[in-house]
């Protein structure tokens, strides 16, 4: 196990000179802070319940299909978030760098993957896959969603790729299935 882990050790490293050069960006701006939070709160995951239900209550077209991919992708999401989560184990950065304060309570104890952004991700795809118009308004706000977890000091920026990566393979895996 150990020799498995040393050649991620370079990354690692890489993963908290990134981490800590962006959160240089938060050490005076409040209001920055306020903009990730809410971000972050707006990736909690009832957002997207909720849209998904008043789509598949309000909109006859494509509600039932948009609704049914948010729910399967949504399943495999989380059982593979939790599985990862759980198994990875990795610890986040209030516990991994000597000195560092987190932002918020985050709501579990590992860091990697990023759920916020992987929900955020599969949220994008399924919208693209389903009302291809809005796609390109709501890429910039699944990328800020990963970017606030890192602003927040709860997640290192590889958290947040393998995030988007993940939500956007179960929003693909679940569009198969739907289909």
């Amino acid at each position: 196990m150990k020799r498995t882990l040393q050649w991620l050790q370079p990354l690692h490293r890489i993963d908290t000179r990134l981490f800590l050069w962006l959160n240089r960006v938060m050490t005076d701006r409040r209001s920055l802070h306020y903009l990730a939070l809410a971000l972050s709160h707006s990736g909690s995951g009832v957002p997207y319940a909720v849209i998904g239900l008043l789509c598949l209550w309000l909109e006859p077209l494509h509600g039932q299909a948009f609704a049914t991919t948010l729910a399967c992708g949504y399943a495999i999401e989380r059982s593979l978030y939790w599985l990862l989560k759980n198994s990875i184990r990795r610890r986040r950065p209030g516990e991994a760098i000597a000195g560092w304060q987190m932002r918020i309570v985050p709501s579990d104890r590992f860091s990697f993957p990023s759920g916020h952004t992987s929900g955020a991700f599969l949220f994008l795809y399924a919208i693209g896959l389903h009302y291809p118009a809005l796609y390109p308004w709501l890429m910039p706000r699944a990328i800020a969603v990963g970017c606030s977890r890192v602003l927040l000091g709860v997640h290192f920026p590889g958290d947040i790729v393998a995030g988007s990566v993940m939500g956007t393979v179960c929003a693909w895996l679940a569009c198969l299935w739907v289909s």
